[in-house]
């Protein structure tokens, strides 16, 4: 994308936030984020195909994770694509705060089961934030703040 180029990933009115943007070797961008459209926070992931001039519109962004309960968050995503065009997302999850990650290798169009990351016990509050996921050819890393015990000590 060329500097100053810009467009808006998501005009819908809610809350939109923690936005996490990768480039497929294909020039696809691909930007996570989540977003309360539904009552509660869930992940959606949007792609621009013109160097991020446009975005698809809203209403057909893909739908990452929602859990169906309306009480409940999913949100801090973090995204990364592979060479072979793999995406893979971190992101927390529910209000225990755990951390998942889901890999799509079809664009986006559906996601793998999803696998537990943080090893906190169930109904432990606020312990995983703030994932960030980096991957190559062979392996996928990711660290995120750890928050148990109150010492704010960075986990991967």
């Amino acid at each position: 994308m060329p500097i100053g180029a810009s467009g808006d990933v998501n005009a819908l009115p809610g809350n939109q936030a923690f936005p996490s943007a990768d480039i497929g070797p294909d020039g696809t961008i691909y930007v996570v984020y989540q977003d309360n459209r539904s009552g509660d926070y869930d992940l959606f992931l949007a792609k621009s195909t013109d160097g991020g001039v446009t975005f698809n519109d809203p209403a057909e962004h893909l739908l990452v994770y929602n859990d169906g309960a309306a009480t409940t968050f999913q949100g801090q995503p973090s995204i990364d694509v592979d060479s072979s065009g793999t995406i893979h997302i971190a992101f927390v999850a529910a209000m225990a705060y755990i951390l998942y990650y889901t890999y799509s290798t079809d664009g986006g169009l559906t996601f793998s089961p999803l696998e537990m990351i943080s090893d906190a016990p169930i109904g432990t509050q606020n312990v995983a934030q703030y994932p960030s996921i980096r991957v190559d050819d062979v392996s996928a890393s990711q660290s995120w703040l750890d928050l148990r015990g109150d010492t704010c000590s960075p986990k991967r």
